[in-house]
């Protein structure tokens, strides 16, 4: 009886050892993807702190086109494609409130690079201190009113301007 005891304690002691070790491996898994998930926001909260872009100009160039100049003020790099929003609010010529979201490289109701000056360094991002030129190309002719351009890149803060078209 003594060594049935002591087989059936051992069995015992192996299966809830076997048990907590489970647990504990789950717990250790579960927390690795915890902590990579937390760095991966923080890395995305850092992009977003340095990320200043500002629109520096805006000029109307024709019934329905819109030349933008952006200025990258943060220090990250800015990547021009359909993550970066350009966002028209503007009074068409029937006299109707529009409000746009733009396509990237789309030529009605869209927007487009044109130049980025000085862009010795990664041609066709938007550098620090670099300036870039966009064309906005309206699929409705703008009429009388306020023009507002709002830009917003993937990670960082919007930046916004008005003028009053006539």
């Amino acid at each position: 009886m003594g060594l049935s005891q002591i087989i059936a304690g051992l069995l015992s002691a192996m299966v809830l050892i076997s048990i907590i070790t489970y647990f504990d491996y789950a717990l250790f898994v579960s927390s690795d993807r915890y902590v990579l998930e937390a760095k991966n926001l923080e890395r995305k909260l850092t992009i977003s702190s340095n990320t200043k872009v500002r629109i520096l100009d805006l000029t109307v160039t024709s019934s329905n086109n819109v030349l933008l100049e952006i200025g990258n003020d943060g220090n990250t790099k800015v990547v021009f494609d359909e993550k970066f929003d350009v966002i028209v609010d503007y009074i068409n010529s029937n006299g109707e409130r529009r409000i746009l979201k733009l396509n990237y490289n789309s030529p009605s109701d869209g927007w487009a690079v044109l130049n980025i000056t000085r862009d010795y360094i990664d041609p066709g991002i938007l550098n620090p201190h670099e300036v870039a030129f966009l064309s906005l190309n309206l699929s409705e002719d703008i009429g009388s009113g306020t023009l507002t351009v709002i830009i917003c890149p993937e990670y960082g803060h919007p930046s916004q301007i008005s003028i009053k078209v006539s």
